[in-house]
């Protein structure tokens, strides 16, 4: 028997890898036919993941959203949820199952990494030290804090207030707390380094001024 395919192979079997209309043509030096043959590929899944990629989750917006792509099929991640897009908040390795229409299925893996360059400093403007609970101390919040000075003075510049310890909350009390001080607008001059967690170097002294106002 002899062979001819449209692909001007003389095999009796070939293989192919794209879709399409596939025809052969047998003889026997006699006789002939020919018949065809259709082939259609179902894709696999698009990987949708970037490359490993790094956030700050301690920073605005404190999420990312994972997008799984491929466009009416169905996915699973790993948590459970089945939605095409994923919001995370947290460092970690996340992964999906993608299931094309045609049941074609992948699973890709992506590792979130948290990194938070430089700093973070949280300085409130303003506090109400009545005891009730709510908003009663002045406290400066950081992240890769390494060292930390702040005072507080009023507005003749008589420092009245100061610490080292940014853990160190001022209640609106004079420097010694023997009385408490009036309720205005009071300067304060926050000092401090930093680690950077990219480069694992400590910087520099900064310095940061503003007013914080004191409501009784």
């Amino acid at each position: 028997m002899n062979h001819l395919w449209s692909t001007g192979e003389v095999e009796s079997e070939i293989t192919v890898s794209q879709s399409g209309i596939y025809t052969v043509t047998v003889d026997n030096d006699y006789c002939f036919i020919s018949d065809e043959v259709t082939v259609v590929f179902n894709l696999l899944p698009a990987n949708p993941m970037f490359p490993d990629t790094s956030y700050c989750f301690e920073m605005p917006p404190y999420e990312a959203v994972l997008n799984a792509l491929n466009p009416g099929s169905t996915f699973l991640w790993e948590d459970g949820s089945t939605n095409q897009l994923r919001t995370i908040s947290s460092e970690g390795l996340y992964s999906v199952t993608v299931t094309t229409p045609f049941g074609c299925a992948l699973t890709f893996d992506y590792y979130a990494v948290e990194l938070c360059p430089g700093y973070t400093l949280y300085i409130p403007n303003a506090f109400t030290p009545d005891q009730d609970g709510i908003n009663d101390v002045f406290r400066v919040v950081g992240l890769s804090i390494e060292e930390f000075e702040m005072s507080i003075w009023n507005r003749w510049g008589e420092k009245i207030w100061e610490t080292t310890n940014i853990n160190e909350p001022w209640d609106g009390s004079y420097m010694n707390r023997e009385h408490y001080v009036e309720a205005e607008n009071y300067v304060y001059v926050v000092r401090f380094t930093y680690r950077d967690e990219v480069t694992d170097a400590v910087s520099e002294w900064q310095e940061l001024t503003g007013f914080v106002t004191l409501i009784r």
